[in-house]
């Protein structure tokens, strides 16, 4: 007996306040369920444009895609082909407006605009947490736009106007380092030099090279040219005595910053209860 795909009820709210149907892993009633929403959804389009953004989402996040099938009766293989497959098999988007909703979602400055338009995300860590319904964007570039709103809301309006780029701003503002991207050929290498690095930074250049062995690891992550160069340098055992080193470091500066933690924890918390006349609780305190 075939079963007929409806609607589930909608659970709680998440955090974005929009409620999104339960997709149980590979049901097709229930991915069915999902795409006769959306497809309502876009019929409506006017009075649902925060709904259907967030279902969206969660469609795609789900691949729920992957579990429909095309005219042809064969499953879709992309998300691009479902929101493109007319309607009942896809959302029946035209390709163009796809590009083209693509190419606006991508667009910095519409970004800038949208986040001073909005409400402030990113808050500090005393700003209280309980009751919070909007979601906190992760590292990226709207944490990026986020922390611009907060700390340099005239460097986001620069951006919103296209004067500057997002990394250009969060540089200018201090909240990363200067990055650009170079080809590896000693020309393009050089002209980043003399262009980006002041003297000081140029003799510390020059001083790196003639003494590689002061170069220390990447910080993050692992870079396959360096480790290349490592093993072709030091060979098997000094590569496993600079990884023993570096491991101890790292654990060295884990645990330093572990305790200046903890001792600026106990004073925060002597000063409070020494301010609230608890003397029981202020020898937390230093």
């Amino acid at each position: 007996m075939l079963e007929t795909p409806t609607i589930p009820e909608l659970t709680p709210p998440p955090a974005a306040g929009v409620p999104v149907p339960n997709v149980r892993a590979g049901s097709h009633v229930d991915a069915k369920a999902m795409r006769a929403r959306i497809q309502q959804l876009l019929a409506g389009i006017d009075r649902a444009d925060e709904q259907l953004s967030v279902l969206c989402q969660a469609a795609r996040d789900r691949k729920i895609y992957m579990l429909l099938e095309d005219p042809r009766g064969r499953y879709f293989t992309s998300w691009s082909d479902f929101c493109v497959a007319p309607v009942p098999w896809g959302l029946g988007l035209h390709p163009a407006m796809v590009e083209e909703v693509v190419k606006e979602q991508r667009d910095p400055k519409r970004r800038a605009r949208l986040a001073l338009e909005g409400p402030l995300l990113l808050q500090t860590r005393a700003a209280p947490r309980k009751g919070r319904t909007a979601r906190v964007p992760a590292r990226g570039q709207e944490y990026s736009l986020q922390r611009l709103k907060r700390d340099r809301p005239d460097l986001l309006t620069r951006v919103a106007t296209g004067e500057l780029t997002i990394q250009a701003a969060a540089e200018q503002a201090g909240h990363r380092p200067p990055f650009t991207s170079v080809l590896v050929e000693p020309m393009a290498i050089a002209r980043v030099v003399v262009s980006r690095l002041d003297e000081a930074q140029q003799r510390e250049l020059l001083d790196l090279i003639r003494h590689p062995e002061q170069i220390t690891d990447p910080g993050h992550g692992t870079n396959p040219h360096w480790e290349a160069y490592l093993a072709r340098t030091l060979g098997p055992e000094g590569l496993a005595r600079r990884r023993a080193e570096a491991k101890r470091a790292r654990a060295a500066e884990r645990a330093a910053y572990e305790a200046a933690y903890r001792e600026q924890r106990r004073a925060t918390r002597g000063a409070q209860a020494r301010a609230l006349g608890l003397p029981s609780l202020a020898g937390a305190g230093p």
